[in-house]
């Protein structure tokens, strides 16, 4: 239930996570890393008071899409400095059988 003081309204936190469609885990998470603000009102008991402005925000941030591009789609050089795996196929020798006659040349890596 909305709480009205100081002729603003100011929704708890269970009432204004639950308007954004986030849980409480992921508000305190975005709150410590810094993705959003604290809000900046707070009742007697020390409770967070959330006003509609403050909804906004989360509910923002709660919608915002970010793009990342594939590493499969990079250029083999910038998929190899975010660490992403080599575009690349490699011929390696493998000795199955220990034998001078069981060395065979394989094809591995790539697809």
């Amino acid at each position: 239930m909305p709480i009205s003081a100081d002729g603003k309204t100011y929704h708890t936190t269970s009432e204004a996570l639950k308007r954004a469609g986030i849980g409480k885990s992921t508000f305190l998470r975005w709150v410590k890393a810094g993705i959003i603000g604290d809000v900046r009102h707070a009742d007697r008991r020390g409770w967070r008071l959330f006003t509609e402005e403050d909804i906004s925000r989360i509910k923002a941030e709660a919608g915002r899409i970010e793009h990342f591009l594939k590493p499969s789609l990079a250029t083999p050089d910038k998929a190899r400095r975010r660490g992403g795996g080599s575009c690349q196929r490699e011929d390696v020798d493998i000795d199955i059988d220990g034998g001078p006659q069981g060395k065979i040349k394989r094809k591995l890596g790539g697809r």
